[in-house]
């Protein structure tokens, strides 16, 4: 098998109870060999009777957080900042309820890689959330068939799941279950297994690509400059439509919106480059404004600026989609809707949403309009949202004569539990916390 090229600047590992953990030792020794850096968390022989202990349990997730900012501070070679120096990290057992609890607690941990194997965490643990800081960059979690400690600990621990036996629930490209069907709590740790997927796993290039909010961007300029862009990915993937002669943006029209919201725009920016190469518009609107767009009285380029909403504490909002678009040759082909760029768009999107729903900012309604093929399975698959209308056009086609086409409108009541399985994992979280406000 050919090894990428890529090599991370440290792998850290955590054990799980009642071991002196040796795997450790074996798996230090194939790292090295490698020329990868290698640091161990050892707490010592943990019993069953801290294990049942919540206190104790949380004392670790403290510790270990202690732990990784001293390890941090005497390698060099490792910066949180850089995706590409990030450290990353193996734990068993209740080493993964320590990893995951302590990323959710505490923001300064960061991983690109995450391995886990024997994972005793819920199976609907928040994944999301630390994909939407951008705490990790993909996880393996492998599970074992024959896994009888993984099925037992829900019943005695509190915060644990059977996540190592049965996998993650989340829905997206980033996190991975990898079933091993007659694989025990501890039988993960050969080296044949190390080397055959650990290693590949490890030596994956972190994502080349980030996410921005358009609010975080402070100079004008730059704001312009990746509106440009956005319009070049609309030219491309929305300019044979003819829907969209219909329906384009007039060049500088969008400076009205983001001066009275810059957060309807989220972007996907290349980190080398610095251009971005895909974009979600979704702009919270006053309710006549959003009627009037999804009844087809109002199209999407005279949407004027008193129409959307600021977001500020305490206020429910309508959110119109208007676009979602990816630069050609960043998604992949056969990988479908869940391509990775895509996919940090979306967690990022949600991810904002979710933050702000602290703040008791909820979005009550999504609309969207099925533009193209693609757009109206996002619209159904992703958001789980439910055709309510039909727009109709006159719209010229080739040869300039008109005929009408037919774009779906899509709804989603944001106060009714998801029913699709197929939601993505950042709506369905968004729904959650606007239920528990």
């Amino acid at each position: 098998m050919l090894m990428p090229d890529f090599l991370p600047p440290l792998v850290m590992s955590v054990h799980g109870i009642r071991t002196h953990a040796e795997w450790q030792n074996t798996l230090g020794e194939v790292l090295n060999t490698e020329g990868i850096l290698f640091k161990n968390r050892r707490f010592g022989y943990y019993p069953i009777s801290s294990f049942v202990r919540p206190g104790r349990n949380q004392a670790q997730v403290d510790e270990f957080f202690a732990w990784y900012g001293g390890v941090l501070e005497t390698n060099a070679k490792v910066d949180i900042d850089d995706p590409t120096k990030r450290p990353s990290v193996v734990a068993h057992s209740f080493g993964t309820f320590i990893v995951g609890y302590a990323m959710l607690k505490y923001r300064e941990i960061r991983f690109d890689k995450v391995i886990l194997c024997g994972s005793i965490l819920p199976r609907d643990f928040d994944w999301h959330e630390l994909f939407a800081r951008q705490q990790v960059g993909r996880v393996r979690n492998e599970c074992g068939g024959k896994d009888v400690w993984v099925a037992l600990a829900p019943f005695f621990v509190r915060g644990t799941g059977r996540s190592g036996r049965k996998g993650f629930e989340s829905l997206g490209t980033r996190c991975s279950n990898e079933p091993h069907r007659y694989h025990r709590h501890s039988d993960f740790f050969q080296p044949p297994h190390i080397r055959g997927a650990w290693l590949p796993f490890l030596r994956t290039p972190p994502s080349g690509y980030e996410v921005i909010n358009g609010g975080e961007i402070q100079a004008e300029k730059t704001y312009a400059r990746y509106i440009h862009r956005t319009r070049a990915i609309d030219r491309v993937q929305f300019g044979a439509l003819p829907a969209h002669r219909t329906v384009a943006i007039p060049f500088g029209y969008s400076k009205q919106w983001r001066q009275v919201n810059p957060y309807i725009y989220t972007f996907l920016v290349h980190r080398a480059s610095g251009k971005p190469c895909g974009y979600i518009n979704a702009m919270p609107l006053e309710d006549d404004a959003y009627e009037k767009v999804i009844a087809g009285e109002m199209l999407d380029n005279e949407i004027p600026a008193d129409a959307v909403v600021p977001y500020v504490a305490n206020q429910s909002v309508k959110l119109y989609v208007l676009s979602i678009a990816i630069a050609p040759g960043v998604e992949r082909a056969g990988d479908g809707l869940l391509a990775e760029p895509f996919e940090l768009l979306l967690d990022a999107f949600f991810g904002q949403l979710r933050t702000w729903a602290a703040n008791g900012i909820r979005v009550t309604e999504i609309a969207a309009i099925g533009w193209t093929a693609k757009g109206r399975r996002i619209c159904e698959r992703l958001f789980g949202m439910t055709k309510v209308d039909d727009l109709r056009f006159a719209e010229p086609d080739t040869l300039g004569q008109e005929s009408t086409v037919t774009h779906p409108v899509y709804k989603l009541d944001m106060s009714v539990p998801p029913k699709s399985a197929r939601m993505h994992r950042g709506l369905r979280e968004l729904i959650h916390a606007y239920a528990e406000l």
